[in-house]
């Protein structure tokens, strides 16, 4: 029996702790003031995914939203984010965790996979891979995988508050982070560091300068991420289609369709380097329409007006996304002061 098209298909996203169905929550994608929250035993924080063109599954009783309120991806060429906002339980070094795609499944690598590596490795000299495995993965050095990184001090409004995981409100609604990683570099003893922040400026102020940087292991090995820090994050995509299993990158066009068995989730997990410990996730899987369509999974409701009457579609073009820190009475201190 031929599987059935992409197209009778819909995508569910969910997001955790680790990848068990216990842990697992179902996300509404682009609902940016209501980020899900992750609190496991290794990391607590707030989840918000978007995904342009959203027309799959949506947690029960929630409204489907096809494209952020903001105009995040206004003149970016993203497919989708993730964006978190949280606290790390422990301490670890820089090369301890990595961050990257993987399976459950083993997959038939499709011809040009090879290709396709070779011009990951061009953009990322620090990604690994292993495709061939029962359950096959891609990753990073997590301090070089995130598109934005920035560490913040957070000041807990209780007393009462456990210092790990106390992660202040979410702030991230329609701001970027942006690039501030002068703390993270710092806790290696950098003298550059030092120097940056005390000149206000950034010693890697872009991702492109951050990633080059921490190809180099003793470098990663350096540097510190510590629990007494808020770490804001953005990982975003513009090569990799999860509505229709397909990775676009320049000159390499391929259809995962094909090889993938319609079941094993495509996921996103910050795991340590040996694979043992999952500090949080988000995974795309798809679903047949008519069984989530006979399950009530899909709400094809349009977004409900705000109170002042704008419609979804009307505030993506009137809430703009800043770059910069969050507002100045949440608690959170810049981390260029770090």
């Amino acid at each position: 029996m031929a599987k059935a098209p992409v197209k009778d298909y819909v995508l569910r996203i969910r997001a955790g702790a680790d990848p068990t169905q216990q842990s697992l929550q179902y996300v509404n994608p682009n609902d940016e003031t209501k980020p899900i929250l992750i609190d496991g035993p290794h990391f607590t924080g707030y989840m918000v995914v978007r995904c342009t063109h959203y027309d799959g599954i949506v947690p029960a009783g929630a409204t489907r939203i096809p494209e952020p309120a903001s105009d995040y991806f206004k003149g970016r060429n993203r497919r989708y984010s993730i964006m978190i906002q949280g606290r790390f339980h422990e301490a670890w070094t820089g090369d301890d965790l990595v961050f990257g795609m993987e399976t459950d499944g083993k997959v038939k690598a499709p011809t040009g996979v090879s290709l396709a590596l070779k011009a990951a490795r061009w953009l990322d000299p620090a990604l690994e891979a292993d495709i061939y495995s029962d359950t096959p993965w891609v990753n990073s050095p997590w301090v070089s995988a995130m598109n934005t990184l920035a560490p913040f001090t957070y000041s807990p409004t209780s007393t009462a508050a456990v210092p790990s995981r106390d992660i202040g409100e979410w702030s991230w609604h329609a701001a970027m982070p942006g690039e501030r990683t002068n703390p993270l570099i710092a806790t290696s003893g950098s003298p550059d560091a030092v120097a940056a922040n005390a000149a206000g400026e950034q010693l890697l102020p872009t991702y492109e300068k951050r990633k080059k940087y921490f190809s180099d292991e003793q470098r990663r090995r350096a540097v510190r991420l510590d629990p007494d820090r808020v770490y804001v994050m953005d990982f975003y995509d513009a090569y990799y289609d999860p509505r229709t299993v397909s990775i676009k990158l320049p000159g390499v066009n391929l259809n995962g369709w094909k090889y993938w068995d319609g079941v094993q989730p495509m996921r996103y997990a910050c795991r340590t380097r040996d694979r043992k410990i999952v500090l949080f996730c988000m995974q795309f899987d798809l679903v047949p329409r008519d069984e989530a369509l006979a399950a009530g999974m899909l709400n094809a409701a349009p977004a409900p007006e705000d109170a002042s009457g704008a419609s979804a579609d009307t505030r993506s073009q009137t809430v703009s996304f800043a770059s910069g820190a969050s507002d100045g009475d949440d608690g959170f201190e810049d981390a260029q002061e770090g």
